[in-house]
């Protein structure tokens, strides 16, 4: 598996195959976890992920499905958001069933998804909503 990943490494998701995205999404799921120092023991950190879903992504969208859904069903700390002109959470999609089943909840909830773009916008109500005080204190914010 670890030279099938390596290979991975270096492809563009826009020309991974189904069988290389099922690899992918297993390759999510034994990511190590994040911790931090506390007084009395290490601390697993939340992980959030602010994905774009617009049309520009529309070729790595799907890939990075299969990763989050793997890594959100083999981590409770993990956050996902997908943003294009707004923003929504879709962290208890992607929690179940197989990575398609998924793809597909997440886009009922998605009505934006592979159109335009509102990056700033999107932002301003992750950080307004669940920022410095909320569901993203202490966590590692990751935005693609």
């Amino acid at each position: 598996m670890a030279g099938y990943v390596e290979l991975l490494r270096k492809k563009s998701f826009a020309d991974c195959t189904e069988d290389e995205l099922h690899a992918l999404s297993a390759a999510g799921a034994h990511l190590p976890v994040a911790t931090r120092r506390s007084r009395r023991y290490r601390r697993p950190r939340k992980v959030i992920l602010l994905l774009d879903v617009s049309g520009s992504m529309a070729a790595y969208s799907r890939a990075l499905l299969f990763f989050t859904h793997a890594g959100v069903r083999a981590r409770r700390r993990w956050e996902v958001f997908w943003f294009a002109t707004r923003l929504t959470r879709v962290t208890r999609e992607l929690a179940q069933g197989t990575p398609d089943e998924a793809l597909r909840r997440a886009s009922d909830e998605v009505v934006d998804r592979d159109g335009g773009m509102r990056i700033g916008e999107s932002l301003k109500r992750f950080l307004d909503g669940y920022g410095h005080g909320g569901l993203a204190r202490g966590a590692w914010v990751v935005c693609t």
